[in-house]
């Protein structure tokens, strides 16, 4: 009895659970999500200054807007921060961070930080990549790493990385993944 009792009333609480879910994303889930989102960002942006703090003191960062299609999705966050020559772009989510930078100058082209960082270390080809696992690990490679960073990303030292990134996003897939780096399709300039 119990069985076929259970048979009979999983369909209707599933199909209930499916309208009351309707129900909040037409009427609540379409501005309370992105309202928990900005406050999640406002926090995000506060750890970042705790942790990153020469930023701010020494070098002016700015926090500012974020732009672009970033859909939120679990419990993402993002941050965007305007400091020297360029922009870093902050995103967690499910534990994982990632960090992009762009120069000011370009700001929709983003590129993994630890990526940059390479190609600026190692001029001839891939070397070895930082692994940014937190915040703290971010802190250290740019305090280390401020300057050439920073010129790198400027006005007149960014055609030459923009080149050697162009260089990398053009290996075959296979090379690219048995290094760990992943292009998107819309950077990658090789033809087929």
């Amino acid at each position: 009895m119990g069985n076929v009792l259970r048979l009979l009333l999983l369909p209707i609480i599933f199909v209930i659970g499916r309208v009351f879910s309707w129900i909040y994303a037409l009427f609540f889930g379409w501005w309370l999500d992105e309202r928990g989102g900005r406050k999640a960002d406002a926090r995000f942006a506060q750890e970042i200054g705790e942790q990153l703090t020469f930023l701010f003191t020494e070098h002016g960062a700015l926090v500012v807007p974020t732009e672009g299609p970033l859909r939120r999705v679990m419990d993402s966050v993002y941050t965007t921060l305007e400091v020297g020559n360029m922009r870093l772009l902050f995103l967690r989510g499910r534990g994982d961070l990632t960090v992009r930078v762009a120069p000011k100058h370009s700001p929709s082209d983003w590129h993994e930080l630890s990526l940059v960082e390479m190609v600026i270390e190692t001029p001839q080809g891939i070397g070895p990549r930082a692994r940014l696992s937190g915040l703290d690990d971010v802190c250290k490679l740019l305090m280390t790493k401020w300057a050439t960073l920073n010129e790198a990303l400027s006005v007149g030292g960014y055609s030459t990385i923009r080149q050697r990134l162009a260089g990398i996003y053009d290996l075959p897939g296979d090379d690219l993944w048995r290094l760990g780096i992943r292009i998107p399709d819309y950077l990658n300039t090789r033809p087929g």
